[in-house]
C-alpha cells in the first residue's frame, strides 16, 4: 500500500478476499468506518480485477 504525495490517492496491490463465508455485497454509498464507497469498476479478468474507489468523510 501507498499514497501518491500529489494528489493523495492511496494504492493497495494484492488485496485478496480470503473468508468466502462471509462475503459482502457493496453498493455506492456503503460506510466504511471514515470511508464511503464512491464507485466501483468491474474489471475484465485476473489481469484487469478491477477497483473500488473510497471517499474520506472528514
Amino acid at each position: 500500500m501507498f499514497q501518491y504525495e500529489s494528489d493523495s490517492v492511496v494504492m493497495i496491490d494484492g488485496l485478496w478476499l480470503i473468508d468466502y463465508a462471509n462475503t459482502k455485497n457493496l453498493k455506492l454509498g456503503d460506510k466504511f468506518g471514515e470511508f464511503t464507497l464512491k464507485e466501483i469498476t468491474n474489471g475484465v479478468g485476473e489481469s484487469n480485477p478491477g477497483y473500488l474507489v473510497f471517499e474520506s468523510d472528514n
